[in-house]
């Protein structure tokens, strides 16, 4: 191959591999939340019944 080729396909690499893992991070940067509240509303009527 030639020199430009792989120069042109390693800056293409470099910019598309951050761009994928920034896209993917975006839309599953509140996926664990649902689960947490949930985890926490288990939990708070786990400590309402232990006080009655």
């Amino acid at each position: 191959m030639a020199p430009e080729t792989v120069f042109v396909l390693l800056v293409f690499g470099l910019v598309t591999v951050p761009l994928v893992v920034g896209a993917v991070a975006f839309l599953n940067r509140d996926g664990g939340e649902t689960e947490r509240i949930e985890d926490l509303e288990r939990r708070v009527d786990e400590l309402e019944s232990e006080r009655e």
